[in-house]
């Protein structure tokens, strides 16, 4: 059964603290330690947070990882919201 961990508090403690993160994301040890006051971690720490969470049996939501969304469907038309100029 995995533990679920609600806060960044919570996942940086299970994680051997400001430390322990710094080492497991290649993080500024006084960078993590914000972390634990915004509630929240950078995005690019997902994987290697998350792969360690789950190598220790616990969990956290992605509600804690700024700017995390699942990717966007593909549009038809490309995207592209630019009109083409008619050419002369």
């Amino acid at each position: 059964m995995s533990d679920n961990l609600t806060t960044a508090a919570k996942v940086l403690e299970a994680l051997g603290g400001a430390e322990g993160v710094a080492v497991i994301t290649g993080s500024d040890r006084k960078a993590v330690y914000n972390w634990k006051y915004f509630d929240a971690f950078p995005a690019h720490t997902y994987l290697s947070i998350t792969t360690e969470l789950e190598r220790r049996g616990k969990r956290a939501p992605v509600s804690l990882w700024r700017k995390m969304s699942p990717p966007r469907k593909p549009v038809a038309n490309g995207g592209g919201s630019k009109k083409r100029r008619a050419s002369r």
